[in-house]
């Protein structure tokens, strides 16, 4: 987990400046667009530490003491469309609000070696990565934004269970297939 903290920590913080100057740029602002945030959701499922990357990310922000911070974790492939939902949901609740969502994968630390052909797709189809976007009610002189209309969820029948992870001391190791309504453990 320390080569994550280390590598979580730089990359999110880049992402989150790159969309904060970006913002401040597109929205004709001269102050520190840092300061207009209200709410961070940091988004990862390939690790944890404490305290945790939302804390320090909001510290390297130089974000105000009272952003409130929520980590959405451990929710795979759908877990940045849960924190646009829950941004979503506070806009709705509070126009003033400005959230800062930054997303980090870090899919490398988990390669485990081999040759087992699952193995081989899942580490070529996931990547290191971060991103991060502004989400609020737009300002009349706003030019550049998108509307968040609506989302939805639903669980297919008979997928419980089709993608669960196990974790061992090395990292991240098999994934599970359905084969015939039945699940088996490959890797």
């Amino acid at each position: 987990m320390a080569i994550y903290k280390r590598e979580a920590v730089q990359v999110g913080t880049a992402a989150a400046w790159e969309t904060l100057r970006d913002y401040a740029c597109t929205a004709n602002r001269d102050d520190v667009v840092a300061d207009a945030v209200t709410h961070l959701i940091v988004v990862s499922c390939t690790g944890f530490f404490a305290p945790g990357l939302d804390q320090i990310i909001a510290r390297e922000l130089g974000l105000r003491a009272t952003v409130e911070r929520t980590t959405v974790g451990f929710m795979g492939c759908a877990a940045a469309f849960n924190a646009l939902r829950l941004a979503t949901q506070i806009v709705q609740g509070d126009a003033a609000a400005l959230l800062l969502i930054v997303c980090v994968e870090l899919c490398s630390l988990h390669i485990q070696p081999g040759t087992d052909r699952v193995n081989l797709v899942v580490t070529s189809l996931f990547a290191d990565g971060a991103a991060a976007c502004l989400v609020g009610a737009p300002a009349p002189d706003d030019r550049e934004h998108f509307v968040i209309n609506r989302f939805q969820s639903r669980r297919a029948p008979g997928a419980h269970g089709t993608v669960p992870r196990r974790r061992e001391r090395s990292g991240r190791k098999g994934l599970r297939r359905v084969e015939r309504g039945r699940g088996s453990l490959a890797g």
